[in-house]
């Protein structure tokens, strides 16, 4: 006896249908906004707080001139000593402005027990000594207000 031996029939799949494609459709996709340009400032003209005091020349005792530094705010922050002449006194500007961008500063504490800054320039000398404070870190900070302040500050006359 023989087997027959039935093949399967088998389907062939279904040609497939080629469709034109279509455009794919664009997803809106948000932007992050864009940051305000940022100028750049050279560190002498400006400062993180806008820090811009100013020099006032006063003419005192007669004949004799004197700058005083002042804070934004109004503040007295240094007295100079006294000129002979306004021209002087003007010259003497420039220079406390140039010798306190290398100014080191020291605190010491007197001899009626109040802590005075001094700035020490380059060559060694005491030239711009501070008010009197209670305590150290008064006398530090006023010093580094009249540092941030003798730069950028404008003359008044």
């Amino acid at each position: 006896m023989a087997k027959e031996v039935k093949k399967a029939a088998t389907k062939e799949p279904a040609p497939k249908k080629t469709a034109a494609k279509e455009p794919a459709k664009k997803v809106a996709t948000k932007e992050p906004a864009k940051k305000p340009a940022v100028k750049e400032v050279a560190p002498a003209e400006t400062t993180a707080k806008g820090v811009v005091g100013k020099y006032r020349v006063d003419c005192v005792y007669g004949d004799l001139y004197q700058f005083h530094l002042y804070a934004n705010n109004g503040q007295l922050l240094y007295e100079s000593r006294e000129y002979a002449s306004k021209k002087s006194c003007l010259e003497g500007i420039e220079t406390f402005k140039k010798n306190m961008q290398d100014a080191a500063t020291t605190v010491r504490v007197d001899k009626d027990k109040n802590n005075r800054y001094k700035f020490i320039i380059k060559n060694r000398n005491s030239i711009y000594v501070g008010e009197t404070y209670d305590n150290k870190k008064q006398a530090e900070s006023s010093a580094e207000s009249v540092k941030r302040f003798a730069v950028v500050s404008q003359v008044i006359e």
